[in-house]
Parts: C-alpha cells; sequence; structure tokens
C-alpha cells in the first residue's frame, strides 16, 4: 500500500449514509468506505486498513466532507464529536467496520486480533481520549446506558460517563452472578475493579467475546442502535400478521396487564387471541407455590398445571407472528430498574418491528433490553421460530388506570404495525 494519507488532497465532498451511518452504495470519502476497511481487515492487512482509515481521518480533519443523513440532514465529517449524531468520523467506521466484523471475530482468533488493534486506532484518533478519575463509584443503580458504552469505546466519554459506566458494569457483573449463582468473565471484572483505566478494553472484549451477556444488560435507545451493537441485520420489509397472541397475568399480581388484555379480548378482533389470566394460580401473587411462570417457557405438556399452562400458552404463541406480554414494573428505567422497557429476543424481524415502533416508543420514554429472561415466553418463542415476542413493562410510579391504559395503548400501537406495517403506529 502505497498510500500517503498525509499527501492526499481533500477536495470538498458529501457522503450520503444511510439509517445506520453507513454510505450508500457508490459512495466514498477519496474512494474509501468501511467496506474498503472490513475488506482490508478480513485478508489480514492491517496496515492497508490503517492507511485507509488515516485517509479518512485526513479528509474529516480537512473540514472539506460533509455526510447528508436520510433525513436531509448535512453535518461536517469530523474525527470526533460530542453530538451523538451518528455521523461523525467515530460512528461512521465503528459502525462500518467493527460492529460488522464483530460477530465473525468471535470465531476468528486472527480477526480478533486485528479488530482489537483496529479499535485502539480509533480510540487514538478520538479528540477526547476516556479519562477516568478515582472518584467513588456512583450508586449501584446506574442504569448501563448503550449509548454511554458507545461513547466510551470511541475514546469521547467524559470522567464523569465513563466513572458511570464502570460503576454499573461492575454492579451488572454483581447482579448477573447472584442471579446465575455462577461467576462470569471473573477475569474481565477483576480487571475492571482494580484499574479504572482497563474500561475501555473490557467493555470491548465483552462486546466482542460475550454479547449476550453485556446486551441483557444494557439499555437501548432504539432498534438501530441494538442492532448495529450486536451486528445483527434489519429484515428490509415487513408481511402483514396473520394472528397476534396477548397475554396478561402471567405474574399474579401485575394486574393492569390483565385488565389491559381483558379489555383488548372485548373489542372482538378474530385475528387476536387473548390469555388475560395467564396464570390462574396466582392470584395477587407474583408467584405459585414458588414457581415464576415466566422462566418455564416453553412448559410441559405433562408437568404441573404451571408448566402445562405454558405449555398451552407457548403453543398458541408459536402459531402467531407476534406475541405481546404485559407486565407491571417497580420504578423507571432511569432509577437503573425495569420499568418503561421493552424486553424482546433479538432478531432481523423483531429489529424491524421495533423500528416501526420507535416513534409511538419514543413518545412514551421506553427503552429496550435484550436477552433479559431466558425462559420467558417472549425469549423462548422468538428462539424457536419466526414469531415476534414483546414483554412491555409499565411502571408502578403511575396510578392503577395510567398503568392499564398505557399497556392497553401499547398492545395496539404493536398490533397496528402487526396488521399495518407500512402504517405509522
Amino acid at each position: 500500500m502505497t498510500l500517503n494519507p498525509l499527501a492526499v488532497s481533500c477536495p470538498p465532498g458529501r457522503l450520503r449514509v444511510d439509517g445506520s451511518g453507513h454510505p450508500l452504495p457508490g459512495e466514498s470519502v477519496l474512494g474509501v468506505t468501511p467496506d474498503t476497511i472490513c475488506q482490508a481487515l478480513r485478508q489480514g492487512d492491517s496496515e492497508k486498513a490503517f492507511e485507509l482509515t488515516r485517509t479518512l481521518q485526513k479528509a474529516a480533519q480537512s473540514g472539506a466532507w460533509s455526510v447528508q443523513e436520510p433525513d436531509g440532514s448535512t453535518y461536517g465529517l469530523q474525527v470526533a464529536s460530542t453530538q451523538a449524531s451518528g455521523s461523525d468520523l467515530m460512528h461512521l467506521l465503528r459502525n462500518g467496520v467493527v460492529m460488522r466484523l464483530a460477530r465473525d471475530a468471535r470465531q476468528d482468533p486472527e480477526l480478533k486480533s486485528r479488530l482489537a488493534g483496529y479499535e485502539r486506532l480509533l480510540s487514538s484518533m478520538a479528540r477526547a481520549p476516556v479519562v477516568v478519575s478515582q472518584a467513588p463509584l456512583p450508586a449501584p443503580t446506574t442504569p448501563l446506558l448503550a449509548e454511554e458504552c458507545e461513547r466510551v469505546l470511541l475514546g469521547m466519554a467524559d470522567a464523569e460517563t465513563s466513572e458511570r459506566v464502570r460503576g454499573a458494569l461492575l454492579h451488572r457483573f454483581e447482579v448477573h452472578d447472584r442471579n446465575r449463582q455462577e461467576a462470569t468473565c471473573q477475569d474481565l471484572r477483576q480487571r475492571l475493579a482494580g484499574d479504572p483505566s482497563s474500561l475501555v478494553e473490557v467493555l470491548g472484549e465483552l462486546q466482542v467475546d460475550h454479547p449476550e451477556f453485556v446486551g441483557q444488560h444494557m439499555i437501548f435507545r432504539s432498534a438501530a442502535s441494538l442492532g448495529r451493537w450486536l451486528g445483527i441485520p434489519m429484515e428490509p420489509t415487513l408481511e402483514p400478521a396473520r394472528q397476534v397472541v396477548v397475554v396478561g397475568g402471567v405474574h399474579g399480581n401485575e394486574l393492569s396487564g390483565t385488565e389491559a388484555a381483558e379489555r383488548i379480548q372485548a373489542e372482538g378482533d378474530p385475528r387476536v387471541r387473548v390469555f388475560p389470566k395467564a396464570n390462574p394460580w396466582a392470584q395477587g401473587t407474583r408467584t405459585s407455590e414458588g414457581v415464576d411462570m415466566n422462566r418455564i417457557f416453553p412448559g410441559r405438556s405433562d408437568g404441573s398445571p404451571e408448566e402445562r399452562q405454558a405449555h398451552q400458552i407457548f403453543q398458541a404463541a408459536s402459531g402467531a407472528d407476534v406475541v405481546i406480554d404485559l407486565h407491571e414494573a417497580m420504578t423507571e428505567w432511569r432509577d437503573g430498574r425495569a420499568g418503561r422497557l421493552c424486553l424482546f429476543q433479538p432478531t432481523p424481524r423483531s429489529l424491524a418491528f421495533l423500528h416501526r415502533m420507535q416513534p409511538y416508543l419514543d413518545r412514551h420514554d421506553f427503552r429496550l433490553v435484550p436477552y433479559r429472561y431466558p425462559g420467558s415466553l417472549v425469549q423462548e418463542v422468538s428462539r424457536s421460530g419466526p414469531t415476534v415476542g414483546l414483554l412491555f413493562e409499565v411502571p408502578l410510579t403511575l396510578d392503577f388506570e395510567a398503568r392499564t391504559r398505557l399497556a392497553g395503548d401499547l398492545t395496539r400501537a404493536a398490533m397496528q404495525v402487526a396488521f399495518q406495517p407500512e402504517r405509522e403506529p
């Protein structure tokens, strides 16, 4: 590779990108796109990948290039930015290179090593490197937000954000180990606890080697950002659904879900099958005889009453296009707890579905969490087939009628996307 990026002249230009910040077909900066960098890394030519990246850096520093997003907004192509517009050079390269190669790197140690070197290059290019203070960790209830983790990995986080992410990540390690009764990523946890400056490396290794662990403990703003983080593409189109299943009362003390499901049932849509009291043995209590129904799916046809009921619901859900499971949570996601969250198993179809629901979710401040509860209805039904399963957690900070209305409105918005995916929910 003989190209000298410092000798490259940078005439003005505009780079058109899609909603993920990736150049549209035929678009490039001086002949360079994330695709050309990906190809160099796959072929083992890290030097070429680095030189191509520095060519983009030179163009960005010249101020001659701009990025045009799908809505027509135009931004300068910057080396780093304090804005989460998704349009600066760091986002462009991370979304277009790192996230596209991350899944393959999990099975290819050589590619993983080259990708780790490339991530270090991106961090060194950022104008605002991570600075980690020795201040006490924040309260353990701090949520682990995807957008803050992105800023850490891109070298764009300030000391306060970095320390918040570190504290939240250590807390999630502890919660995960306590719930699973096993140690997870113990070496990474010890490095993070003992050396605050290891945050970028630890978070990067978790994303590549343990994406489900990070995903299930992270709160995402949108389906698009979640898909980029996990390296899961979004289906380009959605076909209208034939049947939707609505479930309430899996936890018997979460009464607004049962009430909302009964109201949906009373509307009499033949395309919608409703289980308003999914767990009749748990009346006013979360579980029945200590059995949490939302951890035993797909159930058993020859098991306990709860397992047989779970099996019946699972069979109906598996035959539907979309399943909506209504729950309640103690508080809000901003407090680091469940609440105003949609939990689901990420697939190309479920990401496309939630992307269609995004305007509605934004209006009601709902965030997304994947992989959270193995054995739950929505996770297991999506694992076993093409069904889209969505679990909505409405917060007990609202009164009962407000919770019921919100649960019902969420269900109707999801039904509209299911039956008429071309319309705005």
